[in-house]
């Protein structure tokens, strides 16, 4: 990943996710605990912070992680960056309040700890890139990285699904096949999907 970004292959987004922004509009963190995996260059995990947050931010990337700091300080927040390969990161169970996943592909087992990190009434925001037959410009060029249609919902079914929604993304490099995800950690014991909501969430 350092030698993407240092070759300028990957051109992160400087933008926080309206999704995110959708998602936490009418919240405040107020010393709520959020974690960011694969936070890049920090644009989410800032923003966050700034919403009153207390962010820890994880990515591989030493390039990453110090334009991510950088962001930070311009910004005047505090986020706890932290250097480390996802897999190996130690989850505490029921520790955060909010897990934003950002275009990054998580396995199975991944997954399952994710959401035992999740307080009761937690949220899990989670973008990324689907399999389509459609041409699209933008993802990884193995279908193996990205998600089958569904699949990102059907991993998180036992949660309350707030927004779910798959489609092609028009941007400003092209176009890019994305399944978007809201959920909620509750305590319910049926599962009610919601229509799709909010047009504005179809942007990124």
């Amino acid at each position: 990943w350092d030698e993407r970004y240092l070759s300028g292959e990957y051109r992160p987004r400087s933008e926080a996710s309206s999704l995110i922004k959708i998602a936490i509009e009418e919240t405040e963190g107020n010393g709520k605990r959020c974690l960011e995996v694969a936070c890049g260059n920090g644009r989410n995990a800032v923003y966050l912070a700034e919403r009153g947050y207390e962010v820890d931010a994880i990515d591989v990337s030493t390039i990453a992680l110090s334009r991510a700091k950088e962001r930070g300080e311009n910004a005047g927040v505090n986020v706890n960056w932290i250097l480390a390969d996802i897999d190996e990161f130690e989850f505490t169970e029921e520790e955060y309040d909010v897990i934003v996943v950002d275009f990054f592909f998580c396995e199975t087992d991944m997954m399952q700890t994710i959401k035992k990190s999740l307080k009761s009434g937690g949220m899990i925001i989670y973008e990324h890139h689907i399999r389509t037959e459609d041409r699209v410009d933008r993802g990884p060029s193995k279908d193996k990285y990205r998600f089958k249609s569904n699949e990102l919902l059907n991993h998180f079914r036992e949660l309350t699904v707030l927004y779910y929604k798959e489609g092609i993304r028009r941007v400003d490099r092209g176009s890019m096949a994305v399944a978007s995800l809201v959920a909620r950690k509750t305590k319910e014991e049926s599962q009610k999907y919601p229509d799709e909501i909010g047009g504005s969430m179809s942007q990124k």
